[in-house]
């Protein structure tokens, strides 16, 4: 008799591959609920979520799939974002929209852009500092891209490599730097111009969405141990399962490191493989705030977050009436010092200077989510050892993909195109 498919987190990657799978499985989440870090908690009537969560929409599979999922109950956004630097706020991206600072400033980042723009054409750069330098000039480096990815990656930007920034990083050419100089462009920049968000519920409205198209669902279970030559998965509660094919969405060093019959030397590159991870501080707050705002990036050091947000503009029932949800990012690197006892008074002191709030009278509720695998970090360890890594466990029949399964930088619609794909895959081979 054949084994089921087993499938390893009930997030948006594990929930898509479970919905479009047509052959037996079962679906293993060490939480109590679905959703993974696409979850929303409520709290006297503020509604947050791991953080800033929004749908991009692009490929019309994914939109097609979403709509049907959720209905009416998803509204469409033209993206609010700014960048807050040297006391003002500058529309994002800032290397298209830099004409606002002082003429001085904004002469050299123009003339240094202009200069490696015409000069570096067509040069190849191997790490995200020089390809920073070489494709937008030290001034408009200088001013906010090495800060600000410096702030968020938390490593340094020499030991980046390059295998993301064309997705994620606006590339603006020399006619829209000018334009955007002069206040005259039109052009919106990045894969997230527009987004869409849910009306009520938060983000966690998709995966229980998800999860009524789901079956053999087990939760608080938690993976111990993986045998390949067994076939076998034993969980922290004591219970077992057989299995035929596993899809794993637990981050790829965690994964590594249960399956019990490795080769050594497919284990042992997972010591390098890097991340970041992101304290989140929530607040609600008895007033409204950020007017025209979805969301502002940050990169200088006197502000210990690189990013805050207003979920209350994603959607009014973030919020009771009248009052706003506030989102705040700090990256910190797992193993070196980080004073969250301090952080959130450091915060709250300066969301009161940045004059986002009054005072901290006007917070109602606090809710901290502590992530601990936030953004995967693109060193030289992952581009040489990623490829052998998945090729190796695809061979034993492990689909390791999602965001941290798959140990990239990836949005919600990537998780869920993940799982669809994998899901395919399975139901062609099997």
């Amino acid at each position: 008799m054949n084994e089921p498919v087993v499938i390893l987190g009930a997030g948006l990657t594990g929930l898509s591959t479970a919905y479009h799978l047509n052959k037996d499985y079962h679906i293993f989440e060490k939480e109590n609920e679905v959703g993974g870090l696409c979850r929303s908690y409520r709290v006297d009537g503020f509604t947050f979520d791991y953080t800033g969560h929004l749908l991009f929409l692009k490929n019309p599979l994914i939109k097609k799939l979403v709509v049907d999922l959720i209905g009416d109950n998803l509204i469409k956004h033209q993206r609010k974002s700014w960048v807050y630097l040297k006391n003002q706020l500058i529309k994002f991206p800032f290397q298209a929209n830099f004409g606002s600072l002082p003429d001085s400033i904004a002469k050299e980042c123009l003339g240094d852009f202009i200069f490696t723009y015409g000069y570096n054409q067509g040069k190849n750069y191997t790490n995200l500092l020089k390809w920073l330098e070489n494709r937008f000039g030290k001034g408009l480096t200088g001013c906010f891209l090495r800060p600000y990815n410096q702030k968020m990656w938390k490593v340094p930007l020499s030991g980046i490599t390059l295998d993301w920034v064309d997705k994620f990083i606006p590339q603006p050419d020399l006619n829209e730097v000018i334009d955007g100089v002069l206040d005259i462009g039109q052009k919106r920049y990045g894969y997230n111009t527009e987004f869409f968000y849910p009306k009520k519920g938060g983000i966690f409205s998709l995966p229980l969405a998800f999860k009524k198209g789901v079956k053999n669902l087990h939760l608080d279970e938690e993976v111990s141990e993986i045998f390949l030559g067994k076939k076998l998965i034993r969980f922290k509660s004591g219970n077992e399962v057989l299995f035929s094919r596993i899809v794993s969405t637990i981050p790829l060093p965690e994964l590594l490191e249960i399956i019990k019959d490795i080769p050594v030397e497919i284990k042992s590159k997972a010591k390098d493989l890097q991340y970041t991870s992101v304290y989140n501080i929530n607040l609600g707050v008895d007033k409204k705030c950020g007017p025209g705002v979805h969301w502002i990036y940050l990169p200088e050091k006197r502000y210990p977050f690189y990013r805050f947000g207003f979920g209350s503009k994603f959607s009014k029932f973030m919020a009771p009436e009248g009052r706003s949800s506030i989102y705040v990012e700090i990256s910190y690197s797992p193993g070196k010092p980080f004073n969250k006892k301090g952080m959130l008074a450091n915060t709250i002191e300066k969301l009161t200077e940045l004059k986002v709030i009054s005072n901290k009278i006007d917070i109602n509720v606090v809710k901290i989510l502590d992530i601990k695998y936030a953004y995967i970090i693109y060193n030289l360890a992952r581009q040489r050892y990623l490829k052998s890594i998945l090729d190796y466990l695809e061979s034993q029949g492990i689909f390791s993909c999602g965001r941290y399964g798959a140990w990239e930088y990836s949005s919600m619609n990537d998780a869920i195109y993940c799982g669809m794909n994998i899901a395919k895959k399975i139901n062609e081979t099997m």
